[in-house]
């Protein structure tokens, strides 16, 4: 009975980071598909996954965005800058808020006006 309670408490204890995190897997699979297999495609979507159950995600936009860059998605990427803008400022993120910054720049200089 001990046994079965000390297992039953570890297994709380394993399960906590996913409970207080439900969209932590999957941004860890959107991570690794980003920067591990260099898939951007597959991270989008995985990110877009996460937006569309807590669209203020703050990591998940600006991941996002990235993996739009990476796939040469410059258009479809500002909106993400843009917000990941809005929010480092928010957050008073000066570093995040410069790559941002630098992405708006890039895309308006080679995709066009804004």
């Amino acid at each position: 009975a001990q046994a079965k309670a000390r297992i039953a408490a570890l297994t709380d204890v394993a399960e906590a980071p996913a409970a207080a995190d439900p969209l932590g897997e999957t941004m860890r699979l959107g991570l690794e598909a980003l920067y591990e297999k260099k898939d951007a495609v597959e991270a989008a979507k995985y990110f877009r996954d996460v937006l569309a159950k807590n669209p203020t995600h703050y990591g998940a936009t600006y991941q996002l965005a990235t993996a739009l860059e990476q796939a040469g998605k410059h258009e479809e990427a500002k909106p993400y800058w843009s917000k990941t803008l809005e929010m480092a400022e928010a957050n008073k993120d000066s570093k995040t808020a410069a790559i941002a910054r630098k992405h708006l720049g890039k895309t308006l200089m080679f995709g066009g006006f804004q």
